[in-house]
């Protein structure tokens, strides 16, 4: 899995975002990827490349991610972090009556140091930015950051996050 994950990282900053161009990516880069990380049945197709990341848990891997990236930051810094969501592409269904549903994705933005320190996705039906950006905070368990938000989080009657409690204690 480390091997594949690095080959996916290296293709998609490379600009290679869909499935085929990645897997494309890889069958035209095989002899370094067997080469770089040992593969022994050489580098995996669209088909493998498709189940793959499919199967893989998002959460687990952006916890995972998120444990790395924390090390970065320094805990009592004044770093300013950006919060937004994004509908992703393609998932958009009945897009031209109420009943229009996509997924969305929310991350976690440090501006300071140029990287995603965290991020969740919903799907509009079920779920909303405003409570996965909540949870997302939540998830940061840091005092001393500068959050920056889009106006839909600026709501009246909104509970207080529990880092807002401590604060007042």
């Amino acid at each position: 899995m480390p091997a594949f994950l690095a080959m996916i990282i290296i293709g998609s900053m490379g600009g290679y975002n869909s499935l085929q161009s990645l897997a494309r990516f890889m069958e035209n880069n095989k002899e370094f990827f067997i080469k770089s990380f040992g593969l022994l049945h050489g580098v995996p197709g669209y088909t493998q490349t498709r189940t793959i990341l499919s199967s893989i848990d998002f959460r687990e891997l952006n916890k995972a991610f998120y444990n790395w990236a924390v090390q970065f930051i320094d805990p009592d810094s004044t770093e300013w972090l950006s919060i937004d969501g994004k509908g992703m592409n393609s998932t958009n269904s009945n897009p031209h009556d109420s009943r229009q549903n996509f997924h969305a994705m929310v991350s976690v933005f440090a501006r300071a140091k140029g990287i995603s320190l965290a991020a969740s996705t919903y799907e509009n039906k079920k779920e909303s930015e405003i409570k996965v950006a909540r949870e997302l905070i939540n998830e940061l368990d840091r005092k001393g950051l500068v959050l920056t938000l889009d106006a839909v989080h600026c709501q009246k009657k909104q509970p207080k996050p529990s880092w807002q409690e401590e604060m007042t204690m």
